[in-house]
């Protein structure tokens, strides 16, 4: 008679999922924040806050956000004068 062994644990067999695809991302942003419409022109958030005061440029509000379209970042640098 064999002396008593225990039953060997078989390791699981691991599968392996192929990884996610990663996140469609958009062409451009639809929309900036405040912070990201400045560093995107190159101009302080307090530059922005005078034009939408005088009605230059617009925004749109989100909850507390304020968020800028893309669309009117353009409009509002193409009627700036030009540095000649």
């Amino acid at each position: 008679m064999e002396p008593f062994q225990p039953p060997q644990k078989t390791k699981p067999e691991t599968v392996v999922a192929p990884p996610a695809p990663p996140p469609e991302i958009p062409p451009e942003k639809l929309a900036y924040t405040m912070k990201e419409a400045a560093d995107v022109l190159g101009v302080g958030k307090s530059t922005l806050y005078k034009a939408l005061a005088a009605g230059k440029l617009s925004a749109i509000k989100l909850g507390s956000r304020t968020l800028i379209p893309a669309d009117a970042l353009r409009q509002w640098v193409a009627a700036m004068p030009s540095a000649r």
